[in-house]
């Protein structure tokens, strides 16, 4: 954990934690911007499933057959006349 706080601690110039003999403990900063990172790394996830949904989904080609009536009507309604 110490790893993953150490950029945003340089980043923002100040400490975010407090070392303990077991473990460390947010100070009032660290505090503070924890519900931002959780936010963060939810979104993160749901991105990373929604690329994963993606490629799960199949990828064909569609025919569609018209009567060539229906090509005529098609056809005059996107012409613009």
């Amino acid at each position: 954990m110490d790893g993953q706080l150490q950029a945003p601690q340089e980043q923002i110039g100040q400490p975010l934690y407090t070392g303990r003999v077991r473990g460390m403990v947010l100070n009032d900063i660290g505090e503070r911007l924890l519900p931002y990172a959780q936010a963060m790394n939810r979104n993160v996830r749901e991105v990373a499933d929604l690329f994963s949904d993606l490629r799960k989904r199949s990828a064909g080609r569609v025919s569609v057959a018209l009567s060539a009536r229906a090509i005529a009507v098609v056809r005059q309604a996107t012409s613009g006349s």
